[in-house]
């Protein structure tokens, strides 16, 4: 239930917008529970006009409230000192439209690439994960790569006797050199 009893609030800055139109409707059905809304005197100090925009300083409220039906239209076009105030909710169009064509267009590439793919997607994601780790002997992969040895020697077990004595006796004063038996044993 409603408990207002008297509302007075005469001689008040209003901005007459659209924002003001429900007030202006409200108190024209509850006239007789807003002190003074058909005060006949609108130059008094206990009137309802309005203080903003410029243009419209000094109108009464009562005076801005204008209702036009159209056969066409189901609802009255709302006017309020001739600024069209039947807006309502407008949603752009353009902006859903692309939205929900977007997700309708990801979904279905989603059950295509699940559904076909499956193989193939496990793949990219294994490569997508490999490329984001930092390479062995990689310090930082945001930096230029900065590798701790230069080469690492893969080599047969009959090899092991040229490895050590020459291959690493001649490479290793210039270069860095992972070995198999030494470094990872």
């Amino acid at each position: 239930t409603n408990r207002l009893t008297r509302l007075a609030v005469a001689n008040n800055p209003f901005l007459c917008d659209c924002n003001l139109m429900w007030f202006v409707e409200w108190a024209q059905e509850k006239y007789d529970r807003v002190a003074d809304w058909h005060n006949p005197y609108p130059f008094s100090y206990r009137s309802y006009k309005c203080a903003r925009p410029a243009q419209l300083y000094g109108q009464r409220l009562t005076d801005g409230l204008k209702h036009h039906y159209d056969k066409r239209q189901t609802e009255p076009e709302s006017k309020f000192f001739n600024m069209d105030c039947s807006h309502g909710f407008r949603p752009n169009r353009r902006l859903a439209c692309v939205l929900a064509s977007s997700g309708i267009f990801v979904a279905m590439m989603a059950i295509f690439l699940v559904d076909y793919n499956i193989g193939h997607v496990y793949y990219y994601l294994w490569i997508w994960a490999k490329w984001r780790k930092p390479r062995i002997g990689e310090e930082d992969i945001h930096q230029q790569a900065r590798y701790t040895h230069d080469a690492f020697i893969a080599y047969n077990n009959q090899d092991v006797m040229w490895v050590r004595n020459e291959a690493m006796e001649n490479l290793e004063p210039d270069y860095s050199l992972v070995v198999h038996d030494r470094d990872f044993a």
